[in-house]
């Protein structure tokens, strides 16, 4: 399996900004342990950048720091 996503309640707070609540998703970048986390949108793909943690992932997402598209 390439990726997938974890299912994470984010609470009513930290919706994005079109009001939808965004997915966890881990996905392998190749390697032995080579997995990547971030958090994105399932309406409007806004997202956060690659972690190497979950809770690095949706620490970003809480602190909105937002990945350039």
């Amino acid at each position: 399996m390439k990726g997938g996503i974890i299912a994470y309640y984010f609470g009513k707070n930290n919706r994005c900004k079109c009001g939808i609540e965004p997915n966890l998703i881990w996905h392998y970048t190749g390697g032995a342990n080579h997995i990547n986390y971030f958090c994105r949108c399932p309406n409007c793909k806004t997202r956060t950048r690659d972690r190497k943690q979950p809770v690095g992932a949706v620490s970003d997402w809480k602190n909105r720091i937002i990945q350039n598209r």
